[in-house]
């Protein structure tokens, strides 16, 4: 019982490692955990009993697949003398689907195999044996990953028994992803080629198209190639260089002339300074000039007093001695 438990536990997390993909295509591995029961129809009196099944398979093609499996079951004996008798039941089938591609898929399975009985039993004459069984059963998609699956079998053996079990059907791998992944390529490329199309028709002045283009009738995302991205991209590298230059060269350009204007506003300035500079030389100079001739008349106008008074003097000196001058005698 561990190691059919340790088994399904495995197969569960090796299923949803790989890729997964719906319904039953070409190439598609499965893995089934189940359980339901057997009923024996005689021979070896055993008791109805529940069994655990694990199966593995591979679709050939989306119809036919080949499954094997794995039973496990304790049962009763119904004789006093035969109490837990465990079978091992081993097996390849033969599965042959109908409608692979829809959400409940029916099928018929055909298969070969063996029993391996252990137990305490004094009357199990055989602890192997070989059957065949046949029988059908549906497995019902609830998404990509996951299907519900009922089986039913009639095993043909020394002993017939009916098996009949309830599970799930996790698939992974198979072509039919790749398929419609490369028929929508084909429709993405097809899309593309009219758009562009299109827009060689129109004026430059139409939008560009996007990295990815969505069809919204099937939902397909298109993917640009390799090569267009990168010139996609170059593209845009090419207008962000172009732009972040422009905009360089227009705040230079803006320095530039804020810095011709700062400096002839500081030459103006200068000028300006120089003149009111000179004109407070010009003015010092002015008045010292003045001052200057003011001092050099007045020099001359007492020089031409002192010489008047001087004069005035002598002349009433001359006269004073003239008046006292003695008369000569005749």
């Amino acid at each position: 019982m561990k190691r059919v438990c340790a088994c399904a536990a495995m197969s569960l997390v090796l299923a949803f490692c790989g890729t997964v993909f719906g319904a039953v295509s070409e190439g598609q591995f499965s893995v089934s955990p189940m359980i339901g029961g057997y009923t024996y129809d005689g021979g070896l009196h055993l008791n109805t009993a529940p069994v655990y099944s694990l199966k593995g398979g591979y679709s050939l093609t989306a119809n036919i697949g080949v499954e094997a499996g794995l039973d496990y079951s304790i049962t009763n004996s119904t004789l006093v003398t035969d109490k837990n008798v465990a079978i091992f039941k081993y097996g390849v089938e033969g599965l042959y689907h109908f409608m692979p591609d829809g959400n409940l898929v029916p099928f018929l399975a055909l298969g070969l195999g063996g029993y391996n009985l252990s137990g305490p039993s004094a009357l199990v004459s055989r602890k192997e044996m070989g059957f065949m069984d046949y029988g059908g059963g549906l497995k019902y998609f609830l998404n990509d990953n996951l299907a519900l699956r009922a089986d039913v079998r009639h095993i043909v053996a020394n002993a017939g028994a009916f098996e009949y079990l309830l599970g799930v059907t996790i698939p992974f791998g198979g072509v039919k992803g790749e398929i419609k992944t490369v028929a929508a390529s084909a429709d993405a490329k097809a899309a593309l080629a009219e758009k562009r199309l299109e827009q060689a028709e129109t004026p430059r002045t139409a939008p560009p198209v996007p990295p990815a283009v969505v069809a919204p009738e099937e939902n397909i995302i298109i993917e640009l190639s390799p090569s267009e991205k990168l010139a996609r991209l170059k593209e845009e590298f090419a207008k962000e260089e172009l732009e972040r230059i422009t905009t360089f060269k227009a705040e230079w350009e803006k320095k530039q002339e804020s810095r011709s204007a700062a400096e002839k506003a500081a030459r103006a300035q200068e000028a300006l300074d120089q003149v009111k500079t000179r004109n407070e030389q010009g003015t010092q100079v002015d008045e010292n000039i003045s001052a200057e001739a003011a001092k050099q008349t007045g020099k001359e106008s007492m020089t031409d007093s002192n010489k008047k008074s001087t004069l005035t003097k002598s002349h009433k000196t001359a006269t004073k001695k003239k008046q006292h001058k003695p008369a000569t005698p005749q």
